[in-house]
């Protein structure tokens, strides 16, 4: 059974009602709204832009097989995100296979319109059940900045069919931070994630501050990019408050 968003925005707690005690926004909330245009990309390198494509159904957008898509500049985030706001993706892995990798991407250079760089990523990956944050700057050069075999944590792997929220979040340290919750959790408070990574764990904290994707930078966007072999629906692309003063 898909996971579905409540009626007014986000998903259910388990007690039953919304999750209290957050700040929320809504980038888009496809199963109310419709994303009227964004950039494709094939597995061949070819990007175009889709207009008037409506996409819009009662469980959000479906991927299925190699999809690569992101916002048009001014249609996402008013900007990069600042310090203390987490960008949220609320998700349901349908079906994949042990090669396959989600990408949740945050962009913050809108001159960059045919490309997703630079930008932070969010990275699942189903074949050795890892889950890292990596940067990306103008150049397309790769850094890992937190990772969860420096924050040495043991946690269940993501199952199909299950809702869940996964976040990035710019902290006053300057720190980047992650993390994966159910998402009828408390999100994004740290004591109720499944796994939570922070760029302090990591040894080699180049991908931090990389050029393009500051706090002052935008507007900014997002994106989702799938492997091969999987169905995957995301629901909503959230901006939301921290609850919990360790994210600071």
């Amino acid at each position: 059974m898909r996971g579905y968003p409540a009626s007014s925005g986000g998903f259910q707690a388990s007690s039953g009602g919304l999750v209290d005690d957050v700040d929320r926004g809504f980038f888009d909330s496809f199963d109310e709204d419709m994303m009227s245009a964004y950039y494709e990309r094939s597995t061949g390198g070819t990007i175009k832009r889709i207009d008037g494509a409506g996409f819009h159904t009662n469980w959000g957008l479906q991927f299925e097989g190699f999809n690569h898509i992101w916002t048009l500049p001014g249609s996402g985030f008013s900007r990069y995100p600042d310090t203390g706001e987490w960008i949220m993706f609320l998700f349901t892995i349908e079906s994949w296979q042990d090669i396959t990798q989600i990408w949740l991407p945050v962009f913050g250079d809108p001159g960059n319109e045919g490309d997703r760089q630079p930008c932070y990523e969010i990275q699942f990956i189903n074949s050795t059940e890892t889950f890292r944050i990596q940067s990306r700057n103008n150049s397309d050069n790769r850094e890992d900045v937190a990772t969860d075999a420096e924050s040495d944590q043991e946690y269940d792997w993501l199952e199909t069919g299950t809702p869940y929220a996964t976040g990035i979040y710019r902290a006053e340290s300057g720190r980047i931070l992650g993390g994966l919750w159910n998402a009828n959790d408390d999100y994004p408070t740290e004591s109720e994630a499944i796994a939570f990574i922070d760029s302090g764990d990591h040894p080699y904290d180049d991908g931090s501050d990389i050029e393009g994707i500051g706090p002052d930078d935008g507007p900014g966007r997002w994106g989702v990019r799938t492997g091969e072999d999987m169905v995957l629906d995301v629901h909503e692309v959230e901006h939301a408050e921290p609850v919990d003063e360790n994210t600071e």
